[in-house]
């Protein structure tokens, strides 16, 4: 009966070095470099707002990520991390054009203990973290597959 209420990790997930800025680099670099594209090649839709939002957002999200969540480590707050970029991954879905939940739910990830290296934390604070990975899988996966998809039909006649 010792196995009971014992936390094993069932998949390797990477480590926090890899994980945030694979997340950074799948939701808003992608959606930056369709933007790019796009602006070169559909002349009738040229709109510099969103190549300047997209940057910008998810940077500001990268960097808050990473100073808050860095400070609260520090701390030794990781749960209350968790749970409030875990929470702020869900309600910032409407950003999710520019990778803000993605990069908030990374940080829940890595706040959580659920990234390689780190011990897992329990009750809330892991589901906060699981809520956040599914955040960020999804957001890189919209946004990649939607950057590709822009590219594509793009019209190239216009060129």
């Amino acid at each position: 009966m010792s196995g009971i209420g014992q936390v094993t990790r069932q998949v390797a997930l990477p480590s926090a070095r890899i994980f945030i800025p694979a997340v950074y680099a799948l939701s808003v670099l992608s959606t930056s470099a369709a933007l790019i594209v796009g602006w070169f090649i559909d002349t009738d839709h040229r709109d510099v707002t969103e190549m300047i939002l997209v940057p910008a957002l998810g940077t500001t999200a990268l960097l808050l990520v990473l100073g808050v969540g860095s400070a609260l480590r520090r701390a030794g707050n990781t749960k209350v991390g968790a749970i409030t970029f875990g929470v702020l991954a869900w309600l910032s879905i409407i950003f999710f054009w520019a990778g803000v939940p993605g990069l908030l739910g990374a940080g829940a990830t890595w706040q959580a203990g659920l990234l390689s290296g780190d011990p897992p934390q329990r009750g809330s604070a892991r589901i906060a973290g699981v809520a956040g990975l599914f955040a960020a899988i999804l957001n890189c996966a919209v946004s990649t597959i939607g950057s590709l998809l822009v590219v594509a039909t793009s019209n190239f006649g216009h060129v």
